[in-house]
């Protein structure tokens, strides 16, 4: 039956207070997600993160290599199936995938950095050798890979205590930050000419949406926040220890690998035997960042089970973490060659395959095609879970 034009006048006097309510909420619900920079990690939709990609299924996951493993070392271009083309593995390198494109950057142990596109099966070179060394012939060891925007890469170099910038394009170097120090040191305040950093062999980077770059500033056992010019420590006493807690209360061993993670969190491993995270939380002294333990009981063995708190889960020796869409978080445990999966919505921690190569599993990623890719720089092999 059709409704009258006075019944409808009635109906839409009732419906307006509850349109006006829901219009009134919206602004507060959104103040709450992932656009309020301040107190969150948003994602950055070049790159960095699992959260761009819905990742494989653990459930019922398959291994293929698509390089390697062994065979000669060194710096050749070319597909990755062809037995001539080389590639030298550093023992912490880094990787980070491209957030628009099916391929990958990677930091190896020429020095290079080297290119992997995954659609067309192919490996070119970036920055070679000698580029390195005309921009400073002490650079040896490469580290942590992460993508700043469009037009450039970061990379941390162990050699010297710094982060570059790379122009992904030209391959181009320039400092971003540290001054060049084969010792290292601490100092927040200027990026450049005011800070020094010691990733001591495993020192992650991460960077959010806001540009924000995170540092995984191993031997300072802090991670640390790259803001326009300023160096600050984001959470973290500098002694070596293990206390979750607000800022420079929290303490860390170790902090070996960043990923944003998909619910505006900072999630990192750490030598200390834990999974952690940071969230951000705004008090009255300002935004500060809170460290809470995800998985681990710092007894450093890989045991599956309850994830934190008071699980039985632990971890051994865990880098490379990556969050994806649906709140879970993989790893690899490097002491005993595990692909670790925690389970969000279980709070469980699981082994979804066999061990790989123990102290070998250097650096890991999600790409475009949903695929887990690791770097095997033991095996001097490149492996995908799909």
């Amino acid at each position: 039956m059709p409704i009258s034009s006075g019944r409808a006048r009635a109906l839409s006097a009732r419906a307006l207070p509850l349109l006006f309510l829901l219009l009134a909420l919206l602004p507060s619900c959104r103040k709450g997600g992932s656009s309020n920079a301040s107190t969150a990690f948003p994602v950055q939709s070049d790159g960095n993160s699992g959260c761009l990609f819905a990742g494989p299924d653990l459930t019922a996951p398959t291994l293929e290599t698509l390089f390697g493993p062994g065979g000669p070392t060194g710096r050749v271009d070319g597909p990755l199936a062809d037995p001539g083309t080389r590639i030298s593995f550093a023992t912490y390198g880094g990787v980070s995938a491209d957030g628009t494109a099916n391929r990958v950057y990677l930091a190896c142990g020429d020095p290079s950095i080297r290119v992997i596109d995954f659609d067309t099966g192919t490996i070119t070179t970036l920055v070679d050798e000698a580029a390195f060394a005309a921009f400073d012939p002490a650079i040896v060891e490469l580290g942590a890979v992460a993508i700043l925007d469009a037009n450039r890469l970061l990379v941390a170099e162990h050699s010297r205590n710094t982060i570059l910038a790379v122009n992904r394009v030209s391959g181009a170097l320039s400092l971003f930050a540290g001054i060049p120090s084969a010792t290292g040191g601490f100092a927040d305040g200027l990026a450049l000419g005011g800070s020094l950093f010691h990733f001591d062999g495993v020192g992650g980077l991460a960077v959010d949406g806001s540009r924000r770059v995170l540092v995984a500033d191993s031997g300072n056992h802090r991670i640390r926040s790259i803001q326009g010019p300023n160096v600050s420590t984001l959470v973290g006493s500098g002694v070596p220890g293990y206390l979750d807690g607000t800022g420079t209360r929290a303490q860390l061993d170790e902090p070996s690998g960043l990923a944003i993670g998909c619910n505006d969190t900072l999630v990192f491993t750490e030598r200390g035997q834990h999974l952690r995270e940071v969230r951000l939380v705004q008090s009255r002294s300002g935004v500060n960042g809170v460290v809470t333990t995800r998985a681990g009981n710092g007894l450093g063995a890989s045991v599956d089970g309850t994830a934190a708190p008071n699980g039985i889960a632990s971890v051994h020796d865990p880098l490379a973490p990556m969050t994806l869409p649906n709140g879970d978080i993989v790893w690899v445990d490097r002491a005993s060659g595990k692909l670790r999966w925690l389970l969000a919505l279980l709070n469980t921690v699981a082994t979804p395959l066999p061990a790989f190569t123990v102290d070998g599993i250097a650096a890991m990623t999600v790409t475009a095609d949903d695929s887990l890719v690791l770097f095997d720089a033991a095996s001097q092999a490149i492996v995908r879970v799909r």
